[in-house]
């Protein structure tokens, strides 16, 4: 009933619960709300699970929601060129938004390769943001490709002792 009234979680919202699991609210009740889990499966959660630990609302009072990319590519690379390629590519998606705008970054450096993030959002993360995750990452390794930036992959060095 605390839900209902509340208005915290109605039904069309995109959330996480504590233990990770995470799908689309289809139905809330006075006993239970009901998940769909986006694999076929439907999740009822106890709605005193809801009001005692940690869900996180994607969606609540707004459908945008950040998708990210994180790629590794060659110390050798050039890093502003991939860059500016990771951020063409999410601006050509159609379903990517521009307010806010995508970002990309150089997150780390790793052992064997620089790291970067690309955050873009989408308008209506309920409609998934992995396809276009999906679409944003090929159009970058084709472009990577085509420009002479590799993916970095780990090194790793044998020795013979004997």
């Amino acid at each position: 009933i605390i839900l209902l009234m509340e208005k915290s979680i109605e039904v069309g919202d995109s959330i996480e619960l504590d233990d990770g699991t995470s799908g689309n609210v289809i139905e809330t009740g006075a006993r239970y709300t009901l998940l769909d889990l986006g694999d076929g499966r439907k999740m009822m959660v106890p709605n005193e699970d809801m009001i005692i630990k940690r869900v996180i609302n994607s969606t609540h009072g707004d459908r945008r929601g950040r998708a990210e990319i994180l790629l590794n590519v060659s110390y050798d690379a050039d890093h502003a060129l991939a860059l500016e390629i990771m951020l063409q590519k999410a601006h050509e998606h159609p379903r990517c938004i521009d307010d806010p705008a995508p970002a990309a970054f150089i997150h780390a450096f790793k052992e064997s390769a620089v790291q970067l993030r690309l955050w873009f959002w989408v308008e209506d993360v309920c409609a998934g943001k992995l396809g276009p995750q999906s679409d944003i990452m090929h159009a970058i390794l084709i472009a990577f490709r085509a420009r002479g930036i590799a993916i970095a992959l780990p090194q790793v060095q044998v020795r013979n002792l004997g």
